[in-house]
């Protein structure tokens, strides 16, 4: 929505790079909440990903009729204006449930110490099919 109050190419350009940082932390813990909620045999029917390219279709599909009709800001603030309200409804009705909760886990086995982060890095990159899939990601 504050892409509507941009005044030149360069506010516009910022006020788009802070949509992209936001949506990019907003991921990690999605899908956090995803394994929490989610036993590992019915995650894959999580359709978290799926949002996103339903955004861009509907983006698509009303964006330019909307400037069309009313203008590019007008189109831009009609476009955050769901989100907007989607995410004051997800403030306050939805709870992070517990670590392992969809796992039936006890309060023991999820007081373990997180792996470091190298520790992560070096899991990561020793998944052939993970490295590809960040390949292709950062491609596309």
């Amino acid at each position: 929505m504050l892409c509507e109050t941009a005044r030149n190419s360069l506010q516009l350009a910022a006020t788009r790079v802070g949509v992209g940082t936001c949506e990019a932390g907003s991921s990690p813990p999605s899908h956090s909440m995803i394994a929490n909620f989610y036993p590992p045999e019915d995650r894959a029917t999580a359709i978290f990903a799926t949002g996103a390219n339903m955004g861009i279709l509907v983006g698509f599909l009303t964006g330019g009729w909307i400037s069309q009709l009313h203008g590019w800001r007008a189109a831009f603030f009609i476009a955050g204006l769901p989100g907007l309200l989607l995410a004051v409804w997800v403030r306050f009705s939805l709870r992070e449930p517990p670590r392992g909760h969809s796992e039936a886990r006890t309060s023991e086995a999820t007081d373990q110490a997180a792996p470091s982060v190298w520790t992560a890095f070096a899991f990561m990159r020793n998944r052939r099919s993970l490295r590809h899939i960040v390949i292709g990601t950062t491609l596309n």
